[in-house]
């Protein structure tokens, strides 16, 4: 179905009305469905918004695990679920990088002649 979304969170944190109106707005082809997440090791509801101008599946938004349709009324309608975002594994702090040593690779030996 056709749609025009616009987000409620930002970051995990509510977004007050009058501010939300400052969001952008995400026009796109939503669908409810189930799918399997390999993540959560189970079938889940989902909800995915998709580009209806590409030819290719462009996802706009991330798509909402664990989908409920909590309101439906005079065209408009309120999804709640929850976003899992990829996460780069981390290679110790910050700003730092690790030594050969670190992670267990031991230097070349110097033979002698």
């Amino acid at each position: 179905m056709k749609a025009e979304v616009q987000t409620l969170n930002e970051k995990g944190r509510p977004v007050a009305a009058k501010e939300r109106k400052l969001l952008p707005t995400f026009r796109g082809v939503l669908s409810v469905h189930e799918a399997r997440s390999g993540q959560l090791g189970r079938i889940t509801p989902m909800a995915q918004l998709v580009s209806s101008t590409d030819s290719a599946e462009t996802h706009l938004l991330p798509a909402l695990h664990d989908a409920a349709v909590l309101y439906l009324k005079d065209g408009q309608m309120r999804i709640r679920g929850f976003e899992m975002v990829a996460m780069a594994p981390s290679s110790g702090r910050p700003g730092t990088s690790r030594s050969p040593d670190a992670q267990g690779i031991s230097p070349p030996r110097q033979t002698g002649a």
